[in-house]
């Protein structure tokens, strides 16, 4: 206790802000941490102490103290934040408890954010991810790939049986955090992304981006760098009367001219067909994000419904699906609000997590039991916390399984009474999750268990889609202009906007739908037709996408 005494008053003479305590073993036994925190209120109480054991219950000490420092930096200005944002609330006559969203793709009240702060930080997408699982619901979709393209940057994720795939470990840059997020690939293939001509020769598309000021050289704000939305404004993809619903006027000629003297001139080839490139490129970059969630998981994309949105994902949805073979895409009726919308589609979610390194068999039983109970009493007292009633509450449980002398590991659902069941189902299941991600499993192998863990949901009621009327009228188009669909080649193609058509239309491409808050490319050969919530179920009109030729899909290749 000297030495720790000594260090903390080193460190309140140097005037921290805030000091992080990891000890080794503190996952398994808190109590020297908690005896840190006391001796630290007596002799530096105005500094504030973050403690691994309260952040996370977990072994793997680097990533534990990595996550610890994380929160310990981000504490005290996230809280000051949320608790001004809630005083201004409420001094606004709004009466609602706020909530914020989590990465794990739950929501928890400010006062819950302010003690686990990490646990927001990747709130920001997940969103999108909650509202697009939500609208596939509605739609009767269990299967999809969800596509966020935004100003800076394309989320792809996996959303399979109706549920998000749930990740146990996340980054902050180069930070790795303990810190369940909703599993998701995220890439520098933004509208704003910014294309360049690398050593003299090759054409490149990001990963940095013009961002919104000076953002892309159409929106006149000085930028001069070529974007993917200047890309798309000279293919004719884009109406620069009517970006954001006409709230902002894009500048053809800035575009072009960035394009020409950036990439055009330095590659010798014309504004078109650098255009095309800049687009191309920036699509293969999604294409191998979405290869990632699916083919490298031993998964066929062409399983899937493709669901695109944020700004810019309606513009490259089709090419995608061509490019995967996918044969649905689903357009929200409002792309650019779908990850808003995930925020009022969200329940309240805790998840809890405790390290025990054990031999899968009966003898574990009672210990697994008395972990779960001890993590149980804590979620009902966080869900009872956020004010969530006792009939709204769920908590499921789960468990991390690997084989003997592995480092990594799968996380699989856990029933109680499994618990009495010897486990033999347990690690039938394991096995065959194992083969399935990574094309091979070890049947006889000594099966470990890593972490337990529990999650807590508590259901709120969830916004809907409002429907609309269906109507047998023809759609309306505003117009007609001239889209670059490949080198050499624009078609005259109408343009449609969203506000004027209807449930029950449909539209053929080529075509162009306007939204305001985003523009859906239809390419030659698909169709658009509109639902009861106007959601655009995009289907190709054609009997069938040309299947991947000679296509090997598994855990690890994809040809």
């Amino acid at each position: 206790e000297a030495s720790v005494c000594e260090a903390l008053r080193a460190l309140a003479a140097a005037r921290v802000d805030s000091i992080a305590v990891c000890l080794l073993h503190a996952y398994a036994n808190p109590l020297h941490e908690r005896r840190i925190a006391e001796l630290a209120a007596e002799i530096c109480p105005e500094i504030d102490i973050s403690l691994s054991s309260d952040v996370v219950r977990e072994f793997r000490e680097f990533e534990r103290t990595s996550t610890t420092c994380v929160s310990s930096f981000i504490k005290k200005p996230i809280t000051l934040h949320l608790q001004g944002l809630k005083q201004a609330l409420a001094e606004s006559g709004v009466p609602a408890v706020p909530f914020i969203m989590r990465g794990n793709g739950g929501i928890s009240t400010f006062d819950m954010a302010s003690q686990a702060p990490t646990a927001i930080t990747h709130s920001g997408v997940m969103g999108g991810i909650v509202g697009a699982t939500a609208l596939a619901a509605a739609c009767g979709i269990e299967n999809l790939i969800t596509l966020d393209m935004g100003g800076t940057s394309a989320d792809v994720s996996l959303i399979t049986n109706g549920a998000p795939v749930l990740a146990n470990r996340s980054h902050i840059g180069s930070h790795p955090l303990l810190v369940p997020t909703l599993d998701m690939v995220t890439i520098g293939a933004g509208g704003g992304s910014i294309a360049w001509v690398d050593g003299g020769t090759a054409l490149r598309v990001g990963p940095h981006s013009a961002g919104s000021v000076p953002g892309p050289a159409c929106y006149g704000q000085g930028g001069d760098s070529p974007t993917v939305t200047d890309a798309n404004l000279v293919a004719g993809r884009l109406n620069g009367d009517y970006f954001l619903g006409g709230a902002r006027s894009l500048q053809f000629r800035f575009a072009f001219d960035a394009i020409e003297q950036k990439i055009a001139k330095p590659l010798g080839m014309t504004v078109d067909d650098a255009a095309l490139g800049i687009i191309a490129i920036a699509e293969a970059h999604m294409v191998n994000a979405i290869r990632l969630v699916t083919v490298d998981r031993g998964l066929d994309p062409r399983d899937f419904t493709l669901v695109a949105f944020g700004g810019a994902g309606a513009l490259h949805a089709v090419r995608l699906a061509e490019a995967l073979s996918i044969r649905k895409v689903l357009i929200p009726p409002a792309p650019g609000n779908m990850s808003a919308m995930g925020l009022l589609c969200a329940d309240v979610r805790h998840d809890y997590a405790r390290t025990i390194v054990l031999k899968v068999g009966p003898a574990i039983a009672p210990r697994l039991a008395a972990m779960f109970d001890e993590m149980l009493i804590e979620a009902e007292a966080a869900l009872a916390e956020d004010g969530v009633e006792p009939d709204a509450r769920c908590c499921t449980l789960s468990v991390d399984l690997r084989y003997q002398g592995q480092n990594y590991e799968l996380t699989l659902p856990l029933s109680r009474l499994e618990l009495t069941d010897g486990f033999d189902e347990l690690v039938a299941r394991f096995n065959a999750q194992h083969r399935q991600v990574y094309g091979y499993n070890l049947a006889g192998r000594e099966v470990q268990t890593v972490n337990v863990r529990v999650t807590a949901i508590g259901a709120t009621a969830h916004a809907r889609w409002p429907t609309h009327a269906f109507s047998e009228a023809p759609p309306s188009f505003v117009g007609q202009r001239e889209l670059l669909v490949e080198a050499n080649k624009r078609l005259a193609a109408p343009v449609y906007r969203f506000d004027d058509l209807s449930a029950g239309q449909e539209v053929g491409g080529p075509a162009i739908v306007e939204y305001a808050g985003g523009t859906l490319f239809l390419a030659p050969g698909w169709n658009a037709g509109f639902d009861s919530m106007m959601n655009a179920h995009l289907t190709h009109r054609q009997p069938a996408l040309a299947p991947i030729a000679d296509a090997k899909i598994s855990g690890k290749e994809y040809v």
